[in-house]
């Protein structure tokens, strides 16, 4: 289920996702491999600012423990 809320002057689209493993193999070797994965109301909301096989930076916002998602610059 998608929620667009604002918070301040920022809006925003909302789903429940999920982080899940599914393992890689190398050399017949198991290596965890973790996704994230965004509920498709967020992701075909014309908002979204992604598309499939962006390249994106990772961060972790440890002082209020979140997760953040940006394209990458190059």
């Amino acid at each position: 289920m998608k929620e667009c809320t604002q918070n301040g002057n920022t809006k925003m689209i909302k789903g429940k996702g999920k982080i899940v493993n599914r393992p890689g193999y190398s050399k017949g070797k198991e290596y965890p491999k973790y996704f994230v994965y965004v509920p498709v109301e967020v992701f075909r909301d014309s908002a979204f600012p992604f598309r499939e096989g962006d390249e994106v930076e990772v961060i972790i916002d440890m002082d209020r423990n979140r997760l953040i998602i940006e394209k990458a610059h190059h």
